[in-house]
This record gives structure tokens, C-alpha cells and sequence, in this order.
């Protein structure tokens, strides 16, 4: 009878007698319903009377739609959509909630004319969209979830260990997992990019052993939690007995969903949540971890910036520290081991107790001086010098005693740390007498000598160091500069068979490919 009314109403041809459209309509997962005029329900489908009742059981035998649909409220945006289709006689969508088991429903309104034309009665729909709601409410939550984990109050992390602000990611990821998705069984590693291991975040609900598993990005070997980290992509195990890949996690475990942590397209990381239920993850479950993992990941890498910097600022205050004590240490080792020579050469009456001193001192400062050096070997390279030279040919610098001779206080910085950073131990002298002094009581595989020293001329030391030290000529090095040299220091250099030469201006470009000529020379050369 409802469904003739309604062919009427909407002024459609009877349908052939073989089409059940009553049937049709009732196998719809969105009630269908259709009123009078005043708002009296003429008819209503199968799924109707599922969520709401038979109209005329209110008790009352009342079958006013709002009655039959008991205590709903109209979330808008239209509060009053019946009136206003009636008014505009147009289609009309707005939101209705029912108090009874907080479910929403999207209605639909749409007049249908009677014989005259005029409004006959109207046509409602209702279609839950409640799981879309959870899910966007979800998602909210998710996107706030988020923002919490990167609000980062430089005020409140800068005093933190990294130990402690990992410590307050993983309480923020322990209150999200339980509130926002109720999760049991969830492990997150994050990813050595250096050694390619993963390293255990944070594990809920599962097996010591599972814990303390050693797992890495790779395709075979370490689980679907490795797979995950090799190819970047989410793996859904839908039955845990029948997935090879699959590693015990959690107890009793039947299905899982393990997913990339990514950052810029970069794996940093994994999360792997595990259910006793088969199949009990969703497409739509993994849309929505997929948000949370991004975000997860943006504070994982903040984390670990704020770690590279706080070392960063750590190691060049050690830098800073280690240039400006390094000469002056070399200048008192070099000078105490002068004055030590001196003193036993000519002893003279009355000095035991002096020489003894100078000694003790001499001693003191030679320790001093190694400790300096061992410093200088540990601190982090430079990635700017380390990228001019080919690893293959800096090689044979590493383990290399160098000795410099220069006057210019930001030369012999400049020298030291980029051989520093190719592992090459460097004394600094700034007085070539010094230096032949340092040539006398240590080894060392070059020397570079400034063109002007304060005390004399490269030439001179050149030729003290050859004839007097017995120091090859092919371990020493001329750091000239532009300009004319009157005391023309390079064609004397040239006489006595150097020709290792760079220009101080051009230090950082010809520094270390001068001294690897020294130390390894070109085959079929002289030296």
C-alpha cells in the first residue's frame, strides 16, 4: 500500500507485477520513509523499523515522525528541515543524533507533489554515519595527538638528557595508544641508519624475547617488522599461523599491523600493533594509524636534531678549547725541551737542582702535550675538508706526525684542524728554532714551514733541518704566499730539492693534496 502511494506520489508508472519493489526497498541499509503532509508516517522500509520501531508504537499509537523517531536532536546544519523543504521545495540535508545509543544519521529530505501539484507528503532517508564520525573523531584526536608530540617547548626539553625527553615521548605514545585506539600489543623501534638495526621505542603487551629480538631493515631474516623497514610499505597480517614472516610478539597473537615510521619519505622507524582476533585490522584502521606514524616520526627526527645539536654545540666548544691550548702547549713543550738541551750541554756549577726541575716540567708538558693530541684525534671530522680528496688517497695520511713551523696564528689553526680531521697528529711551533728543536728529539713524516719565520727565514731553517737534523728534503714543505719574497726563499727551497709547495691563501684546496704528494709520492718520482 506504501509503496503504491509513493509511485503516486511521485508520479512514476506502476511497476511490472514480477519487480517486489517493497522487497527492494527493505533489503536498503538506509531507512527509507515516507510522510503525509503532516508529517505522519504513511510507510517506512525494513531498516527503519530496525532502528526505530514500527510507527504507531509509541504507546499512543502516535506515527508523527519525530514521535516514532523518539529522543533524536537535529545537529544542523539545518535545525528544522522539514518546514524548510516545505518553504523552498527543494532537497534539504542535515544531521540528526539520537540520545538512546548515540548514533547519527545523515537525513535527507525531499517533497513530493500530490495530483495538483502542491506538496503531497514528503520522502526521508536516514543513513547512519556513525563509524564516520568515530573515525573523524578519531582523526581529530589523532591530529591533536600529534601536535603534542612535536610541540617541543624548547624551555622544557633543553635542560633534558636525551634519555629523558625519549622517556617523555614514550609516557605521550602510552596515553595515546590506550585512549585513542585501545591497543594491548604494540611495539615501535626506531631505525640505525648507520648500521640499519632496529632499535626498541617502546613495547607493550609482548614477549621479553620479542623485545630483546635483534631485528634490521632487511627483506628476509627479521620478520615482517624488518620487511616493513626495508621496503617502506605496511604489511597486514590478517592470519598470524598462516604468515611466514611473521615473528611471535605478543601471546596469543592472531593478526597484526605493522607499519613504516616515515619522515620526508625516509624510514626512520616501525609500529606494529598485534590482536588475538583474526583479521582483525582494517584498510580503514591503517589509514588512520598512517596519520598518527607521521607525526610519531616528525618526533622521533625532532628528537634526534636536538640530540645532534646539543652535541654539535658540544664538540665545537671542545673544538674551540682544544685550538686555543694546543699552541700554546706545543710553545712550551718545544721551549722546556730547548732549555733541558741547553742546560745539559753546558751544566753549569750549581744547576742539578734546575735541570732536575726543567725535567720534571719537561715531562709534565710532554703528557700534557699527548692528551692534547688524543683530543684533537676524537673530535668529530670536518664533512667539508673530508669531501675534497678522495677517501682512497687520504688514507695514507692517517696515523702521519706532522710538524708546523709558521708565525700566523690563523694558519696554524687552519692546519691543524683540517689534518686533524684526516687523523694526522700535528705539533705547532711558531719560531723555526723551535722547530729544529722539535726536529731534534721527535720523528715526524713532513714539516711545514711558513716563508718568514720570526727568528729567520724559511731558507735558513731548510737548510739547518737538511744538514744539520738530517731531514729529507722530499718531507718538507713550503707554505708560501702571494707577494714578492726578496729573500727569495722558493728558488732556495728549489736549490736544496723541496718541492712540495701550496699558497697559504689556498689552504683548504692545497693543503691536503700537498702533503699526500709527500707522503705517498707519484710512482717513477725521485723521492
Amino acid at each position: 500500500m506504501g509503496v503504491t502511494v509513493m509511485i503516486r506520489m511521485l508520479g512514476c508508472e506502476p511497476m511490472p507485477a514480477s519487480i517486489n519493489f517493497q522487497q527492494i526497498l527493505d533489503e536498503l541499509d538506509t531507512a527509507v520513509v515516507l510522510l503525509n503532509s503532516n508529517r505522519e508516517i504513511v510507510w517506512c522500509n525494513a531498516q527503519f523499523q530496525k532502528w526505530f520501531g514500527p510507527p504507531g508504537g509509541t504507546g499512543n499509537g502516535n506515527s508523527d515522525f519525530y514521535a516514532v523517531v523518539g529522543d533524536c536532536w537535529i545537529e544542523g546544519p539545518v535545525f528544522a528541515p522539514l518546514q524548510q523543504a516545505a518553504t523552498t521545495g527543494g532537497h534539504v540535508r542535515t544531521t540528526l543524533v539520537s540520545f538512546r545509543d548515540d548514533r547519527c544519521f545523515e537525513m535527507d529530505v525531499t517533497v513530493l507533489p500530490d495530483e495538483k501539484g502542491g506538496g503531497g507528503g514528503y520522502l526521508v532517508t536516514l543513513r547512519d554515519i556513525s563509524e564516520e564520525r568515530r573515525n573523524q573523531d578519531r582523526l581529530e584526536r589523532i591530529y591533536i595527538a600529534g601536535a603534542e608530540l612535536t610541540s617541543l617547548n624548547p624551555d622544557v626539553f633543553v635542560g633534558m638528557s636525551y634519555e629523558e625527553r625519549l622517556c617523555w615521548v614514550e609516557n605521550c605514545i602510552k596515553n595515546h595508544l590506550q585512549g585513542l585506539f585501545g591497543f594491548d600489543a604494540v611495539e615501535i623501534r626506531r631505525l640505525n641508519r648507520k648500521t640499519g638495526e632496529l632499535v626498541k621505542l617502546l613495547a607493550i603487551g609482548m614477549y621479553k624475547e620479542a623485545e630483546d629480538r635483534c631485528l634490521r631493515a632487511e627483506l628476509e631474516g627479521s620478520g615482517i617488522t624488518g620487511y616493513v623497514a626495508a621496503t617502506g610499505q605496511a604489511y597486514l597480517c590478517e592470519d598470524t599461523m598462516l604468515d611466514s614472516r611473521y615473528l611471535p610478539g605478543a601471546d596469543g597473537a592472531r593478526s597484526s599491523l605493522t607499519l613504516p615510521l616515515l619522515f620526508e619519505n625516509q624510514v626512520v622507524g616501525t609500529f606494529n600493533v598485534e590482536s588475538p582476533r583474526r583479521a582483525a585490522f582494517s584498510p580503514e584502521d591503517c589509514r588512520i594509524l598512517e596519520r598518527y606514524c607521521r607525526e610519531l616520526a616528525r618526533a622521533l627526527v625532532m628528537l634526534e636534531l636536538l640530540e645532534a645539536e646539543k652535541c654539535r654545540a658540544g664538540a665545537t666548544k671542545v673544538e674551540e678549547i682544544h685550538s686555543r691550548i694546543a699552541d700554546p702547549v706545543d710553545e712550551i713543550y718545544s721551549e722546556l725541551l730547548r732549555l733541558q738541551k741547553l742546560f745539559e750541554k753546558l751544566r753549569p756549577a750549581g744547576s742539578e737542582d734546575v735541570i732536575k726541575g726543567i725535567g720534571e716540567a719537561f715531562r709534565h708538558a710532554e703528557e700534557l702535550r699527548k692528551v692534547v693530541q688524543e683530543i684533537g684525534q676524537e673530535l668529530p671530522p670536518i664533512l667539508a675538508v673530508m669531501d675534497q680528496t678522495a677517501e682512497s688517497a687520504v688514507c695514507c695520511l692517517r696515523g702521519c706526525h706532522g710538524l708546523v713551523v709558521a708565525e700566523d696564528m690563523e694558519a696554524r689553526a687552519n692546519i691543524r684542524q683540517i689534518l686533524r680531521s684526516h687523523g694526522v697528529s700535528v705539533s705547532v711551533v711558531r719560531t723555526g728554532r723551535a722547530g729544529l728543536v722539535m726536529l731534534e728529539h721527535d720523528t715526524y713524516d713532513f714539516v711545514i714551514v711558513e716563508l718568514h719565520l720570526e727568528d729567520m727565514e724559511s731558507k735558513e731553517f731548510f737548510q739547518k733541518a737538511i744538514y744539520e737534523r738530517d731531514f729529507s728534503p722530499h718531507r718538507l714543505i713550503l707554505m708560501s704566499e702571494y707577494g714578492y719574497d726578496p729573500e727569495h726563499n722558493l728558488v732556495a727551497a728549489r736549490q736544496f730539492g723541496i718541492n712540495a709547495v701550496f699558497l697559504k691563501e689556498k689552504i683548504f684546496d692545497q693543503l691536503v693534496p700537498t702533503c699526500i704528494a709527500v707522503i705517498k709520492p707519484p710512482v717513477g718520482s725521485s723521492s
